[in-house]
């Protein structure tokens, strides 16, 4: 049974060509933190493999739970634009604050 997907994808935002992740989950699977995980797996992909310097989300200002996702796996700073006809909010993430916000934890002294 297929639950959801998570991706890359192009999107031309304001006229500029961009690579978005994108995810949609099953309703019954909201609040497990599916997304956000998924979400993290598809950015070190995108930084990580695909060497991109940077990543959009696009998401109506009205859905806080994606906002949620977007934010607990790193996006901070957006703008406010129409796409496709909608009101949304462009987040963006740079490689560099992908990797800063990605530490991994230091062990021992």
């Amino acid at each position: 049974m297929l639950i959801g997907c998570c991706g890359l994808s192009h999107a031309t935002v304001d006229g500029v060509d961009e690579v978005e992740i994108g995810y949609r989950l099953a309703q019954n699977q909201w609040g497990k933190g599916l997304a956000s995980e998924a979400a993290r797996k598809v950015l070190d992909y995108g930084f990580g493999i695909c060497n991109l310097k940077s990543i959009v989300g696009i998401v109506s200002p009205l859905h806080e739970a994606s906002i949620r996702v977007l934010e607990k796996v790193g996006f901070q700073s957006f703008s406010e634009t129409c796409y496709s006809g909608w009101n949304v909010r462009v987040y963006r993430l740079s490689k560099h604050d992908w990797e800063s916000y990605n530490v991994p934890p230091r062990l021992g002294p």
